[in-house]
């Protein structure tokens, strides 16, 4: 470069090399001298991104990746690294048709198909992420964080028991993983959480714990009622002739919850694990005219 300092190459390739040691600003300093000189430099602009985006300048990092995509729009990684940026800064929907768009060119990408998961995780359509991280677990089998966000969509759609099992196979995979850690105490808990233990896991339970439900607001309504309904129920009783009743049946609702109130409620909302930027890590060998 002292010798040919208007030579965009070696601006690049100096910027790729300050990336791979982690100096993101001097790296940034190199691009914006390397598209000075060729600005229809799609890598250029592309790494660009990634600096902006390590910086925490996700508005500015997704400038960067619309402008090589300009240049290039077959570029699988820019559409990847412009979905990254949109997740940042909370734009989900347009951060999964980016996902999309990477994945047209690149089906077998697990990482983007992992973050294809968390968009389709933070838009609430749990199913679809869990059918993402499926196929990107398939691709790619000791994918842990994939596994762990598998088992968050599973959590979220009811399934403690298969979120359970999902969880452990991360921890399998990366036993130092510390989402999957606190996920696996959650569902432990959770499991024995009374409304979920009752009425979120299966149809014969959900009958059981409404006919629970009902028998409790009947102690608590029939007193109220000084004569007998249809000639049935007998209700010429006293409050504390339906006590005991009434505590049978909220001891049997509340008695998944002892566990779960041993060990203390859990306040950490868990969030699934999106893959980073990629960047060109390869210098580019190249000569351009200028």
């Amino acid at each position: 470069m002292k010798l040919k300092p208007d030579y965009p190459g070696a601006w690049y390739n100096k910027g790729v090399t300050l990336g791979e040691l982690g100096r993101s600003q001097e790296e940034l300093h190199a691009y914006d001298e390397a598209l000075k000189l060729k600005p229809d430099y799609p890598e250029a602009w592309y790494n660009k991104g990634v600096a902006l985006g390590e910086l925490g300048r996700s508005q500015e990092a997704l400038q960067a990746y619309d402008e090589a995509l300009k240049l290039k729009p077959d570029y699988p990684k820019a559409w990847y690294n412009k979905g990254v940026a949109l997740g940042k800064l909370g734009r989900s929907q347009e951060a999964l048709q980016a996902y999309d768009e990477a994945l047209k060119l690149k089906p077998d990408d697990p990482e983007a198909l992992n973050n294809k998961g968390n968009a389709q995780f933070y838009l609430g359509r749990y199913k679809e992420a869990l059918d993402a991280y499926d196929r990107a677990t398939r691709l790619k089998p000791d994918f842990s964080r994939a596994c762990y966000n598998k088992s968050l969509a599973i959590h979220r759609l009811g399934r403690d028991k298969e979120a359970l099992e999902a969880v452990e196979e991360a921890l399998r995979l990366a036993p130092e993983l510390k989402e999957a850690k606190e996920l696996k105490t959650q569902l432990r808990a959770e499991g024995v959480n009374w409304w979920r233990w009752w009425f979120g896991v299966s149809w014969p339970r959900r009958l059981g714990g409404g006919v629970l439900v009902l028998i409790l607001a009947a102690c608590a309504v029939l007193p109220l009622f000084k004569e007998d309904i249809f000639c049935i129920v007998n209700t010429g009783k006293t409050w504390e002739y339906y006590v005991i009743p009434a505590l049978v049946c909220l001891l049997l609702l509340l008695s998944p919850s002892i566990r779960w109130l041993r060990a203390g409620p859990l306040h950490m909302e868990l969030s699934p694990i999106s893959e980073p930027y990629k960047r060109e890590a390869e210098p580019l060998i190249s000569t351009f005219s200028n």
